[in-house]
């Protein structure tokens, strides 16, 4: 038996970190504390998710867009 793959509406959204830094070095926030707050985690967790080990909750994807002043189209990889 092959496993199924997740459908978009439940696949947990990977950020496309090549976006978040620019608009974030674009908006002044340059220190990996600052990036990991934005985000409203802490900076190990921030490091765990650039290594694919976790990937954030929809909310925090949500949560930065906004805070990016971007869609979410726009931060989620392809």
């Amino acid at each position: 038996m092959t496993a199924t793959p997740p459908s978009c509406a439940t696949a947990t959204p990977q950020i496309n970190w090549a976006v978040f830094d620019r608009r974030c070095k674009e908006l002044g926030i340059e220190t990996e504390a600052a990036k990991a707050e934005l985000l409203h985690v802490e900076r190990t967790m921030l490091w765990r998710y650039r290594r694919g080990e976790f990937a954030p909750k929809f909310g925090s994807v949500i949560g930065a867009a906004k805070a990016l002043e971007l869609t979410v189209e726009e931060l989620v990889a392809p």
